[in-house]
């Protein structure tokens, strides 16, 4: 606590001489000035933290180093000048004040220069570093897959977190980073920790596409990459391209995860080597990579892919997997959710229990119980989420029926919310149009508004009375039965798919019984897709698993439900009714004459 104070104090001070977004580094360039210094002087400079800098670059210019780390002297050339030329590219005007820093800096001892190096700042644009527990999984997994050790690989590395994990196992690291100032940190890292590898200031997509004629590839490729990347630049997406067309067969308007998860493999050893990242679980079933995924499982290339915890990263809550890709033919891949196997840290944030995920994935390996064939993910889309193929859902579900079995499935009128706007009526004209807003608690409960709808829409999306609507975007499903009066016609609108249940074979409260229901949440969040708000395509809804009950059985449980339902809603109302009651009575009070 101690040194997390000092550290607190210093980079506050340095806040007064420059924008916050510039003092994680230049914080981290002036320790290692100072550890440098005291490792080569060992002793403290005596004039200011500018004097110290020159003197020390001038004393690793001029002599011959032993230093492991050949540019050394470079690092600290960075060290002493970045900061002013970070303020130079930016068109500031920020200085700071070399003797008031070098005071501070002479406060701290050389292992706390250390660990300030090494510190993670908490808020930090800067803060790209891999979380502990992440790169634990990822070294106990190549350890599982990999006959030996030799080298590895972070094709973005950020600030070096996962090479100084990585660095105890491997005789050989090397880094790629893109951004100038992670490159500098995680150079000045692996040298402060006596880690002999460097890290490269390259576009790691160039730097993928020059590897592969080198003659020695990593044992271990790791990449936690920028995730959903949007790529406008044309040069950057000819690079990309370029680069991975003949590993994956990409083509120009595929996800962009892919190019990376494809470029990861221009470094990997052909004989053993596993590349490991970390995706969106998006990707793995969305239907525009369909082509890319079937591609990436003839060819053999997956060996695992495996669901994370929620919330394990500070800089995003999206659901995320890990995937492990290999060039050895693998005839069978592994799926496992992995989504359970969390520690609380905070509470908003989650770590990995890595030593458990780890231990029942490689039961789970071992015994071939998650292990599935092409054939069987091509039954599925070539959905690569883990989530489908789990046996848990099915166990506790009788006769699992597909919906569109049951049921014909329709999506409503998809209008530009100007356009819709545009043909409102409020004169009691045009034609009911059902929204997701109008419905609540499993009931339509709001009175429908009405619009200027062309004949041909409302033939085409016009609902039936005993429909079920569900919403297709959203973080909670919400679904009800259209029970009002469709002779005059109802049209959906585009937020909402319609399940037209089929005679005698699917009961429409039943339906919605089961929506609401504890395992009917989870199989529908377990197709639901999309990284910011989840939606449900008709393609995942057709497939989504029912529990085939007698007809009969499920009319009872269909108006056993809805009875409940309506007794909880007039409850509810009879509540609201009494706090309402015992406010007014409140109120009057204080409307009481003095001494009454």
């Amino acid at each position: 606590m101690e040194l997390e104070n000092k550290i607190w104090k210093f980079t506050n001070n340095l806040k007064m001489y420059m924008p916050a977004s510039l003092v994680e580094y230049t914080a981290k360039a002036l320790a290692f000035t100072y550890y440098l210094y005291l490792e080569k002087f060992n002793d403290y400079p005596t004039g200011d933290v500018d004097d110290a800098a020159c003197k020390l670059v001038e004393a690793l210019t001029e002599e011959d180093t032993s230093y492991t780390y050949k540019s050394v002297k470079e690092l600290a050339e960075a060290a002493k000048v970045g900061p002013q030329e970070v303020y130079a590219n930016q068109g500031l005007g920020y200085r700071f004040d070399p003797l008031a820093i070098s005071l501070e800096l002479s406060n701290f001892t050389k292992d706390e220069l250390l660990a300030m190096l090494n510190y993670s700042f908490s808020n930090s644009i800067h803060d790209e570093s891999t979380p502990d527990s992440l790169s634990d999984l990822v070294l106990l997994l190549a350890n599982k897959f990999l006959k030996q050790k030799i080298n590895v690989t972070d094709m973005t590395c950020g600030e070096g977190s996962f090479l100084l994990k990585a660095a105890k196992e491997y005789p050989h690291i090397e880094g790629v980073e893109i951004n100038i100032s992670n490159a500098i940190i995680a150079n000045m890292r692996l040298h402060a920790n006596e880690i002999e590898g460097r890290v490269r200031n390259i576009n790691c997509f160039e730097d993928s596409w020059h590897h592969q004629t080198a003659r020695v590839g990593s044992s271990l490729v790791f990449s936690e990459f920028p995730w959903k990347l949007i790529v406008k630049d044309s040069r950057q997406r000819e690079i990309m391209f370029n680069c991975n067309a003949n590993r994956f067969l990409l083509n120009q308007g595929d996800t962009s995860d892919y190019f990376f998860l494809s470029a990861m493999m221009n470094y990997l050893d052909r004989d053993d080597g596993v590349a490991i990242s970390v995706v969106p679980l998006s990707i793995l079933s969305n239907l525009a990579d369909k082509r890319v995924r079937d591609h990436m499982l003839r060819r053999g290339f997956v060996k695992a892919v495996i669901t994370l915890p929620t919330n394990i990263f500070t800089r995003t809550n999206i659901g995320t997997a890990m995937v492990v890709l290999s060039d050895t033919k693998n005839e069978r891949v592994a799926l496992f959710d992995g989504s359970a196997y969390f520690k609380k840290e905070n509470r908003k944030i989650n770590s990995v229990n890595a030593h458990e995920l780890f231990m029942e994935f490689s039961r789970s390996f071992d015994s071939g119980e998650c292990l599935f064939t092409p054939e069987e993910i091509a039954k599925h889309d070539y959905s690569l989420s883990p989530a489908i193929y789990f046996k848990k859902i099915e166990k506790t579900m009788p006769n699992a029926t597909e919906l569109v079995e049951l049921a014909d499935i329709f999506t409503g009128w998809q209008v530009p919310s100007a356009k819709l706007e545009s043909i409102h009526k409020t004169d009691g004209t045009g034609t009911r149009l059902l929204q997701m807003s109008n419905v609540e608690n499993g009931s339509i409960v709001s009175k429908l508004e009405r619009y200027d709808i062309p004949e041909n829409t409302i033939e085409k999306f016009k609902v039936q009375k005993g429909d079920v609507v569900i919403s297709t975007k959203s973080l909670r499903v919400k679904s009800a039965v259209v029970d009002l009066n469709t002779d005059e016609p109802i049209v959906a609108a585009g937020s909402i798919m319609v399940i037209r249940p089929k005679d005698k074979k699917l009961d429409p409260y039943y339906l919605v019984a089961y929506f609401e229901s504890d395992l009917g949440r989870q199989v529908l969040e377990m197709y639901q897709t999309g990284n910011i708000i989840p939606n449900l395509s008709i393609n995942n809804v057709k497939k989504i698993p029912v529990p085939g009950l007698l007809y009969d059985r499920q009319v009872r449980i269909g108006a056993e439900y809805m009875d409940l339902r309506d007794l909880i809603r007039s409850e509810k109302e009879r509540l609201k009714a009494l706090e309402s009651k015992a406010n007014k009575m409140l109120d009057n009070l204080w409307d009481t004459e003095e001494g009454e």
